[in-house]
Order: structure tokens, then sequence, then C-alpha cells
């Protein structure tokens, strides 16, 4: 990918995941706050990474939290 294209995929994947969360808010317990509404967000965006749920996925997470490490992101 491109710059502009990481840009656009980065903008639709937070987009995405905070049409679902907003969703759900009226499912949501009254006593939830910033506590629990970080955790839910949180889960929400490691439900849609490939890492969680792909085996086949390993070397390429194992690369990815070296180059995070490495280029200090």
């Amino acid at each position: 990918m491109n710059k502009p294209e990481k840009r656009r995929f980065i903008r639709d994947l937070i987009a995405n995941v905070q049409k679902d969360v907003l969703a759900k808010v009226d499912l949501m317990p009254a006593e939830w706050d910033g506590v629990e509404l970080r955790e839910y967000v949180a889960h929400k965006f490691q439900e849609s990474t490939l890492f969680a749920h792909r085996p086949d996925m390993r070397h390429r997470a194992s690369d990815y939290r070296n180059e995070v490490i490495t280029r200090n992101l």
C-alpha cells in the first residue's frame, strides 16, 4: 500500500469500528463509564485483527511486533 492507501484504510477501519460501537450504545449498561467503554472499544478493534483469529498469520504478527519495537511506533 502506498501512503494515501494506508491513510484511507486507517480512516475506513476506524469509521467501521466507530459505527459498530455506536450502534450498541443503547444495549450498554448505564453504569459503564470511561473504564468499561475504553475496554469495549479496544476489544472491538482487537476483534478486527487477522492476527487474533488466524494461526497462519503468526509469522506476520511476529514481524509486526518487531517493527513496532524497532521503529518506536
